[in-house]
């Protein structure tokens, strides 16, 4: 980074407020790496020439003169002993107070924004400048200042890397900006001028924004303490954009983690105080910061002298009046320092209303049906498994209340049902559609009986016969009957039951057991037939043939993203590809557009929808022309639509010619070898329906079902 983007930088850093020039100057003499240049008159000058020629910088005249920055340093001020920073008196009148901007694509914080006036065209014409440094202070002074474009605010706090697709929610976008304007101070959550008083009226909200921030990595989280004039210390969190990270640990927080760590590792938890200190090589000082800093964590004891040397003689470990026993003082780990920090990250969020900047594929049915039918159809595919209230709203990218009452709707015209799941220490309210409903109570009493029945070898038993006599839903039948031929006798059944008249002879039993074997076999045949019927007409209901030909580009649906990569980031529909093969009535064999390469296997119709090329405004590009059956034509107008040929589809991958015919006796018609245009390999069984006529009525007219040429003159040729 050069000189004067260092000074853009720190323009873009101040965000949508802007930077006075007073501000500037402290801004660059406290910059870290250091500013290569004196910043003497000359210089200012010399910068000021070029930041008022800058296309990407505007100046706004502010109604009031803003006072100027407090450049402050917050670890110059650390107590000695325990390193912990002392809370710094600063302005109590935030010279940027927090209101939020979203108008005409221009995002951030600014209280003066409808207020400021603009006088760019004061300060430079086109490329030229027309106003020096010293008049431009003489006139404005500190009611000047500098704001930076939107484009270049956003690689100030995100770097080159950023997706410039990625959209931000109003409240994450100003925490970025203020957290990016501390620099390399960060942001914390206690002292002066804090988060929790900047956001004043959204600080409930300010901990969802900032954990989504923190786990997409655009800022960065560590530990802080502060020491309060009258002595009380505050335990806070601080944070930094990752260009401004540093981690700073005070004294006590390292004691912490190397007695916490040395604890951990001893058997039982615990060490003599003596040796724990020696350990830690800690003076006076550091004891007395340790019993400070470490008592949430590792607590004192005492225990008699044998507990801890249990092969000491009676002289060592009796007291010198030979009455009692002598006592040790003892460290005991009693909460492990990870494991809270652990917890602390992974506590479920709750719910809260936010507007989604990206919807699934489900939202864009909104269209063409209702919200209550397309939520229904989410529920339904999610099975026994069911869905929450916080994954409809992501789905269908709705706020949470709305998905409540969509989801309440549903109860009560009772489609659906909800049960509660335990998620650590909280309850979660999951949501079934009541087709599952009679799967979802035999399966609610096994899981019971897993829960609370001890896991030996007896409770497993116990659990297997339970479910080998519940009949199925789809056969009708148990397993046992199926198995066996006969219901399941338990010992209560056998006690309790009338015994069964017994058979005159052994083969008289047999036949009537194969009968019932037989007549078992037959109806768990027809109910499972009834079964699947109904599923399939209650399937059918909603499908739809699928109307793809060779050569349709299509997009694939992925709903799984890939090892390591956030599902929130994650395209659900990627390509576009290309239809290479129909394989069977609703699957294909696809390709890739950009390199021509074949998917892994073949996909079904369903995880497929049709590729539309994006439509981009104020271009015009040239009509590409359309090469078919080795003849060039010009894209069709509206006019000529009525005679344009069926094979005229795809303009790109078209058929050169028909190499061998067969007949499919599984679909019941004739495939072909088929050789495409530029592609050097021969297709094989593409089926007749995704053949234009012409081209088959040729083929036949002139060669064999084995590709060879006829011997008897040539019928005459089919003409479009």
């Amino acid at each position: 980074m050069d000189f004067f983007e260092a000074v853009v930088d720190e323009i873009a850093l101040e965000g949508l407020d802007g930077i006075t020039i007073a501000t500037l100057w402290l801004r660059l003499e406290d910059r870290r790496p250091k500013f290569p240049f004196s910043l003497d008159n000359t210089c200012k000058q010399f910068l000021w020439n070029r930041i008022s020629v800058h296309p990407d910088l505007k100046f706004y005249e502010l109604p009031e003169e803003r006072p100027t920055v407090v450049i402050w340093d917050r670890w110059s001020s650390v107590e000695k002993d325990s390193e912990i920073c002392v809370q710094q008196s600063l302005e109590e009148v935030d010279p940027y107070p927090v209101q939020i901007i979203d108008k005409g694509g221009i995002q951030g914080s600014c209280s003066t924004f409808t207020t400021r006036t603009d006088i760019t065209f004061e300060i430079r014409d086109d490329e030229k400048s027309l106003c020096t440094l010293e008049k431009a202070i003489e006139r404005w002074g500190n009611k000047l200042v500098i704001v930076a474009s939107q484009e270049i605010r956003i690689a100030a706090l995100f770097g080159a890397e950023h997706d410039p697709n990625w959209e931000f929610v109003n409240a994450q976008y100003c925490l970025l900006e203020r957290i990016g304007r501390s620099r390399w101070n960060g942001a914390a959550t206690i002292g002066t001028q804090n988060l929790l008083q900047v956001f004043r009226g959204a600080s409930g909200h300010l901990y969802y924004v900032r954990k989504s921030l923190l786990r997409h990595g655009f800022i960065m989280r560590q530990g802080y303490l502060e020491k309060c004039p009258g002595g009380r210390i505050n335990n806070g969190r601080l944070f930094h954009l990752k260009r401004f990270y540093q981690l700073h640990k005070p004294r006590s927080q390292v004691i912490l983690e190397s007695a916490a760590a040395y604890l951990e590792a001893k058997p039982g938890n615990w060490e003599v105080t003596s040796v724990l200190i020696e350990k830690l090589n800690l003076d006076e000082a550091g004891t007395r910061t340790f019993w400070k800093f470490c008592s949430n964590y590792i607590k004192s004891k005492l225990v008699p002298y044998r507990d801890v040397y249990p092969e000491a003689t009676e002289e060592e470990y009796m007291a010198k009046n030979k009455m009692v026993e002598k006592s040790v003082r003892i460290y005991t780990l009693v909460k492990p320092l990870k494991v809270e920090e652990e917890e602390e990250d992974d506590v479920e969020e709750p719910e809260v209303e936010a507007s989604a900047t990206q919807l699934s594929p489900l939202a864009e049915e909104v269209l063409e049906r209702s919200m209550l039918h397309i939520a229904y159809r989410l529920i339904l595919s999610r099975g026994l498994e069911g869905i929450s209230v916080k994954q409809v709203s992501s789905e269908l990218g709705i706020p949470q209340i709305e998905a409540r009452a969509l989801l309440k709707a549903l109860v009560k015209k009772e489609l659906i049902f909800g049960y509660f799941v335990e998620v650590q220490k909280t309850k979660k309210n999951m949501f079934v559609s009541n087709v599952y409903k009679e799967q979802y109570h035999e399966q609610k009493k096994l899981k019971t009986a897993v829960k609370y029945e001890p896991p030996d070898e007896e409770g497993s038993k116990a659990i297997l016969m339970a479910y080998r006599k519940t009949p199925g839903i789809a056969t009708g039948f148990s397993p046992y009957f199926l198995l066996h031929g006969r219901e399941m006798r338990t010992p209560f059944d056998v006690k309790m039951a009338p015994k069964d008249k017994l058979p005159n002879s052994i083969r008289e039993y047999v036949q009537d057991h194969l009968e019932t074997l037989e007549w078992g076999r037959e109806q768990a045949k027809k109910n499972k037939e009834m079964a699947s019927t109904a599923n399939k007409k209650h399937y059918d209901k909603k499908a739809k043939n699928p109307t793809f030909q060779i050569g349709d580009e299509v997009l694939l649906h992925v709903p799984k993203p890939p090892p390591g990569l956030s599902s929130k980031l994650h395209k659900k529909w990627q390509g576009p590809y290309r239809i290479h093969q129909r394989v069977g009535p609703v699957t294909y064999r696809i390709r890739k557009c950009d390199n021509n390469e074949m998917h892994r296997s073949p996909v079904h119709a369903n995880n497929l929808r049709e590729y539309h090329e994006p439509i981009i405004p104020q271009q015009n590009r040239p009509q590409r022309q359309r090469c078919i059956s080795g003849q060039t034509t010009t894209p069709v107008t509206s006019t000529q639509q009525g005679v344009v040929n069926e094979e005229e589809d795809d303009p790109v991958r078209q058929i050169e010619k028909l190499v061998k015919c067969s007949w499919n006796a599984k679909y019941k018609q004739y495939q072909y070898n088929v050789k495409f245009a530029n592609e050097k390999s021969i297709v094989k069984g593409v089926l007749a329906d995704d053949i234009p006529e012409r081209l088959k009525k040729e083929f036949h007219s002139t060669k064999t079902h084995a590709g060879r040429k006829r011997k008897r003159p040539p019928i005459v040729r089919y003409q479009n």
